[in-house]
This record gives structure tokens, sequence and C-alpha cells, in this order.
């Protein structure tokens, strides 16, 4: 079962955490749970929205990690059920937020919608990758204007 995209971004934050306590690569967290080393890329990168059950309890045990979290990244049971605090808040950038309002905004004719959109998703895409919130990129308009 597909997951969502904050929960797959909750799922790689506590893989990389648990892994980097620990002080290890993600060759050795493969090693000690028997998942390969490209599919704990793949969690850690956010990009395994049908992540394997089996996997994620090895690696949930190996590093440690509280499993009560899994059950809440899988929809087994809500967060209030398993008794754990409300997720972070997520801190958006300047632009990001600029961008959703456009998205939201009911005149925005739907070609423009759809380039905002698709600017947003690479934002997003962009981030995952560089595995923070900043851009060292020029910043260009949906509509190519500068």
């Amino acid at each position: 079962m597909p997951i969502s995209d904050s929960e797959l971004q909750r799922l790689a934050s506590l893989i990389k955490a648990g892994r980097a306590a620990r002080g290890w690569q993600q060759e050795k967290l493969a090693d000690e749970t028997g998942v390969g080393a490209r599919t704990i890329k793949r969690y850690e990168g956010a990009q395994q929205p049908r992540p394997d059950r089996e996997h994620l309890i090895a690696i949930f045990r190996v590093l440690d990690l509280d499993r009560r979290e899994l059950a809440a990244i899988l929809g087994i049971l809500s967060r209030d059920e398993l008794e754990l605090p409300p997720e972070p808040a997520r801190i958006l950038s300047a632009r990001t937020r600029e961008l959703l309002e456009l998205l939201e905004d009911p005149d925005l004719p739907d070609e423009e919608r759809d380039a905002y959109a698709e600017m947003l998703r690479a934002r997003l895409r962009g981030r995952r990758q560089r595995g923070s919130g900043s851009s060292d990129a020029p910043r260009r308009d949906a509509r190519g204007i500068g």
C-alpha cells in the first residue's frame, strides 16, 4: 500500500537520523538488516512509495527506532491511538508558501495553475534530492519571466 509524501519524508528522516546516530553508512545498515543498500538509499531519499513492511521492521529493530512511529507511518494506527506527540510543523520557504497561495487562487487560469504546480513539484523533488530546504539555483517565474 502506498504511503503519503509526508509519511515518506517522515520515514526517510527517521531512518537517516537512526543511522547517523550510530555513525553507519548505508552499506552498514544494509548488512545489519539484510535489506539491499539501494533499497536503503530509496527509503532515505523518500523514493519508495510502497515500502516493504518486513524491510521496515528490520530497519527499525536494528536502529532501535520507536516501532509505534512505523505503525503511524504505515497507517495502521493514528499517532493519537499510539499516544505519540504530534509531528513537528513543516517549515516552508516564503517562495513555496507563495506558490501554494497561487495554486489556491480560484481566478488563476488552468494553464498558469499547471505551470505553478509543476514548479512546486520540481522544488520539492530538488529538496528531496539535496536533503535541504534551500536552493542555490536561480528562481524563475512559471511563465518563464526571470
